[in-house]
């Protein structure tokens, strides 16, 4: 399975789907958008925990179990 991820660089959908208000923020939310083949969101994960999230994502989405 290939689960493509996005880097945001330049916050521009960052400031579009609310992960920050300001562009020049240090930080922005951490906030998981799981969009479908049809491109629209299907969840969104707006409480993350950056070290155990990767893990939820990939049992939820029946990939690979990975050790944690």
């Amino acid at each position: 399975m290939v689960f493509p991820l996005l880097c945001d660089t330049t916050r521009s959908l960052g400031l579009a789907y609310g992960a920050t208000d300001d562009p020049k923020a240090q930080y922005p939310a951490r906030i998981t958008y799981l969009i479908g083949a049809d491109a629209k969101i299907e969840r969104v994960y707006d409480k993350v925990d950056a070290k155990s999230h990767p893990f939820t994502l990939l049992e939820e989405l029946g990939g690979p179990k990975a050790a944690r």
